[in-house]
């Protein structure tokens, strides 16, 4: 699961944020990817698909993993039923 950091949040300003949250369960289907992707699994990947069936290109530089236009800030965060990565920005 990608989570927008509480500045990707702010950046994106209410306006929009209030746009996106209107598109209801595709807003969220667009930060849940298929399968399970920990930090280690995404190094090793070029490209992930999101339940909203949008894909999404994975680039790695180094220690740093970018998911689309978004940086990955905080990586494998566990969860019951998966791994959250917290990113910088928020997917359209």
């Amino acid at each position: 699961i990608l989570v927008p950091n509480n500045k990707a949040i702010e950046q994106l300003g209410e306006a929009k944020m209030t746009k996106l949250l209107k598109q209801g369960a595709d807003f969220v289907k667009g930060h849940i990817i298929k399968g399970k992707f920990d930090f280690a699994s995404l190094q090793k990947t070029s490209e992930i698909t999101t339940l909203q069936g949008k894909k999404l290109k994975v680039v790695v530089n180094g220690d740093n993993i970018t998911i689309g236009d978004a940086k990955v800030v905080v990586a494998d965060v566990p969860a019951k039923n998966g791994v959250i990565h917290a990113i910088d920005r928020v997917i359209e």
